[in-house]
């Protein structure tokens, strides 16, 4: 019996977490929108007598030290010591997604490729050669619907093969030779000092040209740093003379040139490509002129939803109380334990739960746009207003959106925005949006001072 350890990696809304839940039964929920899973979730599976642990990393778009999802993800694949890093890939974007594969690959992971969302991929014409793509990149790649139970079998037995023998995936990489002759040269400096090759060395070439902050600084403290640093800029130099850009865009240009060979011997699409229904939605809702007017009635309908639907709910509610109250009196007379239970306990409680039904209403609102994915398209959508208003990204629409039901999740969710003054900024500002202990009291005054125009007046605050 061995324990085995594997990460679960891909971009965002991939299915990764969607997997977690296939392989280790956690009912984690899963969301649908950039950089929902930000902490580790953890799991257990058995198969073949292998107690196997299994890590639900952060969804990112690549490996740099721009987010703290980005960090933490490239700090497990470096430091955890994991037996297989299984990458979840959206079949139906696959050129997209091979963007953190290539940067996994170079920093030496030992990948196993699960083909998710084919069903996408076909929808779209799209007809992908899965053993062409493993055959070029050198890892295992297969076919899976993390939803269901296809493919499970086959990838549980590749983890297992995997974990067995692993892979040096960064002999696979073809670049140019420029760029290839330039990083040889690069790491021969850094291969001097001993103490920097837990990693890679080529790795840590490539973040040097990429202008890696957290590469710089474990540079800093190397005993051949003034050498690393002299070479790097002289690499950097010869970059932006041969190619005309700087030595990030190459390093980039070259991941995709990689990919695109790839995908020439892989991956057939169609002549004229169908747009799917999600991309005709995408084109409405997210449309210059449509978008934020239709962003305006989605919010207006759901208040208009929560008062509505709400109200009868809270008539039933109160009458409830009354009557309880009543029957109090009745039984007690006009006692002082009477007034206590009936104006004081009946009184505050009721005060309260009379409001519950339009906060459920608005919690399962939130959490329908959520699931449908329109939340991520009105970040989008807000994004040219947050920042010309508030200076922010627009995903910082989500958190906001969220203090609607609650601040403290509002605040957790700030972790997903890549900028620290922007974290920050938004974390303050939550505070201030109407969650639901302050909506009780916003109803009762709106109700009583504005009952003709209560949505307009609540969706105004």
């Amino acid at each position: 019996m061995a324990n085995l350890k594997i990460g679960l990696a891909g971009n965002p809304n991939v299915g990764k977490t969607t997997l977690f839940n296939n392989l280790t039964g956690l009912n984690q929920h899963v969301g649908n929108w950039p950089g929902k899973t930000v902490a580790q979730a953890k799991g257990h599976y058995k198969y073949n007598g292998n107690e196997v642990e299994v890590i639900d990393l952060p969804g990112n778009y690549a490996l740099s030290a721009h987010s703290i999802e980005e960090i933490v993800s490239r700090d497990f694949i470096v430091d955890e010591d994991s037996d297989v890093i299984v990458n979840i890939i959206d079949a139906a974007n696959i050129e997209r997604n091979l963007y953190l594969t290539v940067q996994m690959m170079e920093l030496g992971a030992n990948l196993v490729v699960a083909l998710n969302m084919n069903k996408y991929a076909q929808d779209k014409g799209y007809t992908i050669d899965a053993n062409k793509l493993s055959e070029l990149l050198g890892v295992p790649v297969v076919e899976i619907e993390a939803n269901r139970d296809i493919g499970k079998e086959e990838l549980l037995k590749t983890i297992e093969h995997a974990a067995a023998n692993p892979v040096n995936t960064t002999e696979r990489l073809v670049y140019n030779n420029e760029l290839k002759e330039h990083i040889a040269e690069l790491q021969a400096v850094i291969e001097e000092d001993k103490n920097l090759l837990d990693v890679p060395s080529s790795w840590i070439a490539i973040k040097l040209l990429e202008n890696d902050e957290i590469i710089e600084e474990k540079i800093d403290g190397s005993s051949k740093r003034n050498n690393i640093v002299r070479e790097t800029e002289r690499v950097k130099n010869h970059l932006k003379g041969i190619f005309g850009e700087g030595s990030e865009e190459v390093i980039a240009n070259a991941r995709y040139a990689f990919i695109d060979g790839l995908l020439k011997e892989s991956l057939t699409k169609p002549a004229s490509p169908v747009p799917s229904l999600s991309e005709k939605i995408d084109r409405i809702v997210t449309n210059r002129i449509l978008g934020f007017p239709i962003f305006i009635i989605i919010m207006y309908a759901m208040f208009e939803i929560v008062f509505t639907f709400g109200a009868p709910f809270q008539d039933m509610i109160d009458e409830f109380f009354g009557m309880l109250g009543e029957f109090i009196v009745a039984s007690l007379g006009e006692t002082m334990l009477s007034s206590f239970l009936v104006n004081g306990l009946i009184g505050g409680v009721g005060g309260v739960l009379v409001f519950l039904p339009q906060i459920i209403l608005l919690f399962l609102i939130i959490s329908f746009l959520e699931d449908c994915g329109y939340l991520a398209r009105a970040a989008f959508v807000m994004d040219k207003l947050m920042h010309k208003f508030v200076g922010l990204h627009g995903k910082a629409f989500i958190p906001m959106l969220l203090g609607f039901g609650c601040g403290v999740p509002g605040i957790m969710a700030t972790r997903t925005m890549e900028n620290e003054k922007d974290r920050l900024i938004t974390m303050l500002i939550v505070p201030f949006m109407s969650c639901s202990a302050r909506m009780p009291v916003y109803l009762l005054l709106v109700g009583a001072f504005f009952a003709a125009n209560e949505s307009l007046v609540i969706l105004s605050l």
